[in-house]
């Protein structure tokens, strides 16, 4: 099995999971393909062996993609070989769901430019350190606006190879976007500044974002276990984006990202995502912090700020955390309900190397002294 063909079957940690929740709203879903065109991963791994993916989309300006099902406008078509479509069938495409069949960034930033005009639900898996199939010139590229793209799922895996970079890509209505990330050289370490980059186009428009640790074979190396050897994702960029979508209503964050009580008083005031009603976080240390937000910006009565109705949470499991933990969630009363994800430590270190910066952990997180403080500190600022 090749390096690239690992990375999209490797399995993810094992949770147990904790819920009471009147509907399904804090899961994160896959893309899926519905609309008038659409072009699946489905078809194409039926047509088209593993491995083989880049080689038959590099030649799409030839209309050489073979043994796709694709639906064009009202009409489907059913081909075993496109050689006499022309590249403005492929133009008209809305929905196109290729998120488990891994591409090249060139390959994906030519997607973009082809379906522009017409796209407006995809998802994608891009590998960066797969070869270019042509000579990319990163800083070179034309901006590729996409007027009528709605929803967006995307996988990235190794961007550090080209770190700093962000596509040129602008987005005039975008409201869903999903972002799973990983880099085998630089283990949970998020560049939100390159996220913030890429959305602050659709920062009047977005609803919803969901950004998570994607499963990955990691490089050999000193932080993949030692997560205080990790640099720490940035408040600075944390704050920046959240502020940059100021529109949000459903947000969730990464497992390996840890958000700093100062963020968490702004979002308890609704200074930060007034509009906030559904949020996924993690923590490795006592969750009361994040309790106590949501508890403070549901007591508020203020017309501008939406309450907390749906909570995601994920904590490291220990022999009595559903038990001190699920109570606490309980009483909080969210009228959509509430997602406990209990993760398993790492089979390999014993510890729980995929939370940010995870030092001692309280047994059973049985203490809420400090989350009862932050939130006494909330009533005497507000």
């Amino acid at each position: 099995m090749s390096r690239s063909s690992e990375l999209a079957c490797k399995p993810p940690p094992q949770v147990a999971v904790l819920s009471n929740t009147s509907n399904s709203a804090m899961s994160i879903p896959l893309a899926q393909t519905t609309g008038e065109s659409s072009l699946t991963s489905k078809a194409l791994s039926n047509a088209i062996p593993s491995g083989r993916l880049t080689r038959s989309f590099q030649r799409w300006e030839e209309d050489k993609i073979q043994g796709v099902k694709y639906h064009q406008r009202s009409h489907v078509f059913e081909l075993t070989c496109l050689r006499q479509q022309q590249q403005s069938h492929i133009s008209d495409i809305t929905t196109l769901d290729i998120g488990k069949e891994f591409i090249s960034l060139d390959v994906f930033l030519r997607v973009m430019s082809i379906t522009s005009n017409s796209l407006t639900k995809a998802s994608f898996y891009v590998v960066y350190d797969i070869p270019p199939t042509s000579d990319l010139r990163l800083q070179n590229l034309a901006k590729i606006n996409m007027p009528r793209l709605i929803s967006l799922h995307m996988r990235l895996v190794n961007t550090y190879i080209h770190s700093g970079y962000f596509p040129p890509i602008t987005f005039d209505v975008l409201r869903d976007m999903c972002i799973e990330w990983s880099d085998s050289s630089h283990p949970y370490q998020w560049d939100l500044r390159t996220h913030v980059n890429l959305l602050s186009s659709a920062s009047a428009t977005l609803q919803q974002l969901i950004l998570a640790d994607l499963p990955f074979y990691a490089a050999p190396g000193p932080t993949l276990h030692q997560p205080l050897l990790r640099p720490r994702v940035s408040s600075n960029d944390l704050h920046t984006l959240l502020s940059t979508l100021p529109n949000l209503q459903r947000l969730g964050l990464p497992v390996s990202v840890r958000v700093p009580e100062p963020i968490l008083t702004s979002i308890a005031s609704g200074s930060l995502l007034p509009d906030l009603k559904d949020i996924g976080l993690a923590t490795a240390k006592d969750p009361q912090s994040i309790l106590s937000m949501i508890q403070f910006r549901n007591g508020l009565s203020l017309r501008r700020v939406s309450p907390i109705s749906a909570l995601r949470l994920t904590l490291p499991k220990t022999p009595t955390t559903s038990v001190t933990i699920e109570a606490r969630v309980e009483d909080l009363g969210l009228r959509k309900g509430y997602h406990l994800l209990l993760l398993q430590a790492c089979k390999v270190c014993e510890g729980q190397c995929h939370f940010e910066g995870v030092e001692e952990l309280p047994e059973g997180f049985g203490g809420s002294s400090k989350g009862l403080d932050f939130l006494k500190a909330l009533n005497r600022a507000f």
